[in-house]
């Protein structure tokens, strides 16, 4: 039974990776219905973190919410600091998504100070990309190219193709806020690019970082030269965006 229930929730938890959220749902509840029952709480612990993930995607931040603490408080008993890290993480997506950047970075940073501690390099790059959006939200520049540069050389080491795009953004964001108006509209259309190569779509956090860093490029500049601008960056090798996004 426990096969069954870890079977159900790998196939939902690729069904939600490709945004079949309702089957996903159902598949991951079935999971969940199993390990209770089994009393597995290593996989109640995961399948309720899924759940809450989905709820996050459809935008019902209080489910969201409520399915993570529950993973948390599981995680916490069996202390799987590998899903506490995951689960701090997710609080964090929540809060960012909400607009609460105080308790997003808190979330994160224990999330950072676990993935450290276990030497989880894919969720330091993670945490790194996130405490990023949260340093330039702040108007910490510096600090948030910093948090940019450093997820994006951890995800050149993965390598993770889709942090690559996500952190050419980021560092466009933080062009922006510099006033450095060209600069930003070729890193933004980079990261577009890139992720448009990819067929990923941004999660709701990353959705409202981008859109406001998007909002000031374009304050910056007249139409036109965004559009012109943003189009030679969507043109860049991977090499070259790289390249530039260590120029911020």
């Amino acid at each position: 039974q426990r096969g069954v229930a870890d079977s159900l929730f790998g196939l939902g938890r690729i069904l939600t990776r490709q945004r079949c959220f309702d089957e996903g749902d159902v598949l991951v509840r079935e999971s969940l219905a199993i390990a209770q029952a089994q009393q597995y709480e290593w996989r109640i612990s995961y399948a309720q973190i899924v759940l809450g993930m989905i709820a996050l995607l459809r935008a019902d931040l209080a489910l969201a919410e409520e399915h993570t603490r529950i993973a948390l408080d599981y995680s916490i008993r069996i202390q799987n600091k590998i899903g506490m890290a995951q689960m701090f993480t997710a609080l964090g997506e929540i809060a960012r998504t909400r607009g609460d950047y105080a308790t997003a970075q808190a979330e994160y940073d224990q999330a950072l100070v676990l993935a450290q501690e276990l030497g989880q390099k894919a969720r330091i790059m993670m945490v790194a990309h996130n405490l990023g959006h949260v340093s330039l939200f702040y108007g910490q520049t510096r600090r948030a190219a910093a948090y940019f540069k450093e997820a994006l050389r951890l995800g050149q080491e993965l390598p993770d193709k889709e942090n690559f795009a996500m952190c050419l953004l980021g560092l466009g964001g933080v062009a922006a806020a510099e006033g450095n108006a060209q600069l930003a509209a070729r890193l933004i259309g980079a990261g577009e690019g890139a992720l448009h190569q990819l067929g990923v779509d941004l999660a709701p956090a990353d959705q409202g970082d981008y859109e406001r860093n998007r909002a000031l490029a374009l304050s910056l500049l007249d139409a036109e030269s965004y559009d012109g601008l943003r189009s030679e960056g969507r043109l860049l090798s991977p090499a070259e965006a790289e390249s530039l996004g260590y120029k911020v």
